[in-house]
């Protein structure tokens, strides 16, 4: 038994010799002796005007399946961003009650959404920062209109690569058929890869914990790992859960702004999530799962106006 003490705790845990996270964590370090070969690597990657465009083209999408159109006018919170970092709390109690398409659209949007779009390559291919950008939902439009253009989005990306992917099987949004959608962030719209009702087999997912039922929407995140392993190595994979840290924490705060409840859920089974979603569990992979939804009892909730005063 080990003992591991915190500032003022001590508690004892069962520890094999060598775990894999100390060989991985160990053998994916950056060290000096390492820099002449991560400068040469970043510089070859940086010169390559080819890759460097193809980077900016990593968007995973279902052409063939039907799609959603998602809002793109989204109504402002009327709580203040200090208000919202104060009362943001995981929720594991739902009412059951249908949240908004807009609603969504403003989860997904302000979670992994495109918000930022510049020319980044001229005429002849060759890589350049450009003053002409766009901002905000427009930011899609120009990406999608017009090739050349780099654009960044609402969460932060080690290399700006982002290999989350995005589903959502909904339970309770109203103007939206219940089933598995994946969220095509180039376009920003929802994908149908099933329809019907989803929650007897995703309950059987995550150890059929009764109150996730209640959630209106369940996300899935999941993770192309290439798209970051094939710049950083070894050294991707932690990027990726740290990308993974930044989106969930935008999900959570975008809901806490629209005064919904969310619950990110770690215990779920790898495999047959990753079979739930049609995904091979290798090259794309289930990194977590996340429960939005109404309150219980919105008066019983953590959503409560703190004292700290919005600048006008």
């Amino acid at each position: 038994m080990e003992n591991f003490s915190g500032l003022n705790a001590r508690v004892s845990y069962e520890r094999k010799e060598e775990m894999i996270s100390d060989v991985y964590h160990e053998n994916s370090k950056m060290r000096r002796i390492d820099g002449q070969f991560w400068g040469k690597r970043f510089s070859e990657i940086r010169s390559n005007v080819h890759l460097c465009k193809a980077m900016s083209k990593t968007y995973k999408e279902y052409l063939n399946n039907p799609s959603v159109d998602l809002p793109r006018d989204f109504e402002k919170s009327e709580m203040s961003f200090e208000d919202i970092i104060i009362n943001r709390r995981t929720t594991r109690e739902f009412s059951g009650e249908a949240i908004t398409l807009e609603q969504l659209s403003k989860l997904l949007y302000f979670t992994y959404g495109i918000t930022f779009s510049f020319k980044a390559f001229g005429q002849h291919g060759g890589f350049f920062h450009s003053p002409d950008y766009e901002t905000g939902p427009k930011a899609i439009d120009v990406l999608n209109e017009y090739d050349g253009y780099q654009a960044f989005r609402a969460a932060a990306s080690g290399g700006g690569l982002y290999p989350l992917e995005f589903y959502v099987s909904v339970n309770a949004v109203e103007d939206l058929d219940n089933g598995l959608y994946h969220y095509n962030v180039k376009k920003h719209k929802l994908e149908l890869l099933r329809k019907g009702e989803m929650e007897n087999e995703y309950n059987e997912l995550v150890f059929k914990e009764e109150w996730q039922r209640k959630a209106s929407v369940h996300f899935i995140i999941t993770s192309i790992m290439d798209r970051t392993r094939f710049k950083y190595l070894e050294r991707g994979y932690r990027f990726i859960n740290i990308d993974l840290g930044h989106a969930v924490e935008n999900l959570y705060l975008t809901a806490t702004s629209c005064s919904l409840g969310c619950a990110a859920i770690g215990g779920f089974f790898d495999d047959e999530v990753n079979n739930f979603l049609g995904i091979d569990g290798q090259n794309e992979t289930t990194m977590l799962l996340v429960n939005v939804g109404q309150h219980n009892d919105p008066d019983a909730s953590p959503l409560i106006k703190s004292n700290i005063k919005k600048r006008e």
